[in-house]
């Protein structure tokens, strides 16, 4: 068997099994991309400088592509018929794996992916019919912490953050975006005069950013008064 063909049957049954165990274990519902019936996640925009409620459709995993058994792509080659998500996939040349873990990164998952690699987080469940974004649904996250969940399954979900970070290698490879973009990060109002006294910080987990300054303002905190804002700026390899 082809290497390539090799690692990502690896890392599809790897995954699967991670995320399986940790269903069991903990009842942690995760998106299921092969159910016919389309399914929503709860990520979304901010609304007066908090995370607002966002209905995100998940879709049938021919609408990223048409992956072969072995789970790479059938075909590389562009078509007119192909949709700019579809372009996205071919020209990074994802694989089924990648794609499936990106969608469960963009959604929910991203709380306990980053939280593992951070050392910290909560990710307590919250039940059906809590009002989101309400006292009790806050007090509910953070019941349980990421570490006490990962304490007790065992699972620190190293297969899928693996090929997470391989997936994001590869759309960073055909960025379009020139040396020296500028890209922001709201941080919420954090403290950050030790970090301004030190030498810098290193970021364990994948971090988001934007070219938007607005979209940062609303993340800063500036709104609770307590301003903070990080700025980076693009390299290419």
């Amino acid at each position: 068997m082809h290497d390539l063909t090799m690692f990502v049957c690896v890392c599809t049954r790897a995954c699967i099994l991670q995320h399986a165990f940790m269903c069991v274990q903990e009842h942690v519902i995760v998106t299921s991309t092969a159910n016919l019936k389309p399914r929503v996640e709860t990520r979304g925009p901010l609304k007066e400088g908090q995370v607002g409620e966002d209905k995100r459709v998940i879709r049938m995993l021919a609408f990223y592509g048409v992956f072969g058994n072995d789970g790479k792509l059938v075909s590389e080659e562009l078509s007119n018929q192909d949709s700019p998500l579809q372009i996205t996939v071919k020209r990074a040349r994802l694989t089924r794996v990648e794609v499936v873990v990106l969608v469960l990164y963009t959604g929910p998952m991203f709380v306990l992916y980053n939280g593992i690699l951070r050392g910290f987080g909560n990710c307590g469940e919250v039940e059906e019919g809590i009002e989101f974004g309400s006292d009790a649904f806050w007090a509910r996250i953070e019941s349980v912490t990421v570490a006490t969940r990962v304490a007790k399954s065992k699972n620190k979900f190293a297969s899928t953050i693996h090929v997470l970070a391989s997936a994001i290698k590869k759309l960073q490879g055909i960025s379009d975006d020139e040396q020296g973009t500028i890209l922001y990060r709201g941080l919420g109002g954090l403290d950050v005069h030790d970090f301004v006294k030190s030498r810098g910080f290193t970021e364990k987990a994948f971090m988001s950013t934007t070219k938007s300054l607005k979209v940062a303002m609303d993340y800063s905190g500036v709104k609770q008064g307590a301003l903070s804002l990080f700025t980076t700026v693009c390299r290419k390899q």
